[in-house]
């Protein structure tokens, strides 16, 4: 998989800003989650890789990315995210 952007994504939170880089969008999730913790919460966010076939998970056993094929993410591919995501 060779992903075209990175971005951090949430099944409540939805998406956060597509980046060139995974670490750009790894500062995205640390920024949330800090924002979140101090309102008292979380955020549900995590770094999901985009190609032109859609999301991408990160497997954390294994670190590789897992096409998303179900779920809330799995509609959503670049094409889509550019008319999504400011």
């Amino acid at each position: 998989m060779s992903a075209v952007a990175y971005g951090t994504w949430g099944a409540v939170r939805g998406f956060g800003p597509l980046r060139l880089d995974r670490a750009a969008a790894e500062a995205d999730l640390q920024l949330d989650a800090d924002g979140c913790g101090k309102h008292g919460g979380y955020s549900d966010r995590f770094v999901v890789a985009v190609d032109d076939e859609g999301i991408c998970y990160r497997d954390l056993d294994t670190d590789d990315w897992v096409r998303a094929s179900s779920g809330s993410a799995a509609k959503y591919d670049l094409k889509t995210l550019s008319r999504v995501l400011p």
